[in-house]
């Protein structure tokens, strides 16, 4: 049986991220929300894009977006994680130091 990266990457990312909830706001539980968004979504990519199910049913258009939201996704909780612990030179999204 093959696995994609994305799957690999996800794999391991669940061993790694046993992490539980704080009822108080912070970039930590950001980033813990963000990673269970882009377990769902990635999911869905494995399903519906890597499955082709989206091609087959002649949705094909709908693929790069799907791409492109998952990279998104991914991109802010890279920055979210950076700010959790603390790492200097951390950027917003847009770029700009935070």
């Amino acid at each position: 049986m093959k696995i994609t990266k994305r799957q690999l990457r996800r794999i391991i990312k669940e061993s790694q991220n046993l992490n539980e909830y704080s009822e108080h706001a912070s970039y930590a539980d950001l980033s813990d929300t963000f990673e269970d968004m882009l377990g769902v979504l990635d999911d869905v990519t494995i399903k519906y894009v890597d499955g082709g199910w989206l091609a087959d049913q002649d949705h094909a258009s709908l693929v790069r977006p799907i791409e492109e939201l998952y990279d998104a996704l991914n991109m802010l909780n890279n920055t979210f994680n950076q700010l959790a612990s603390g790492q200097p030179g951390t950027k917003d999204p847009s770029g700009s130091p935070i």
